[in-house]
């Protein structure tokens, strides 16, 4: 089942529908939504502590989203690990090495 705003678009290989992160005393991530287009370079940029390394690590499998939902093409997907995300063909390399 689709969630209610999205529509699967041929060019979109990824949605990320209304994810958010809630850590202890602090919400990282607000209903974010986020499509990543096929044969595309795709960017996400914005200020320190916007919330880009924590959906990177939701989208990659090393997080998992308090609330909201990701889709491969139309299809619902939840990564409880690294392993599930590159079994779909997601990987991450880290900004730092620690």
């Amino acid at each position: 089942m689709m969630g209610e705003n999205y529509k699967c678009r041929d060019d979109v290989f990824f949605h990320a529908e209304k994810i958010s992160k809630i850590y202890p005393g602090t919400k990282a991530l607000d209903e974010v939504s986020f499509d990543l287009l096929k044969g595309k370079v795709n960017v996400l940029i914005g200020e320190n502590g916007a919330g880009k390394s924590t959906l990177m690590k939701m989208i990659a499998g090393i997080e998992q989203p308090s609330e909201g939902t990701m889709y491969i093409e139309e299809h619902e997907v939840y990564f409880k690990n690294t392993t599930e995300a590159r079994k779909c063909g997601i990987g991450i390399i880290h900004q730092e090495l620690s």
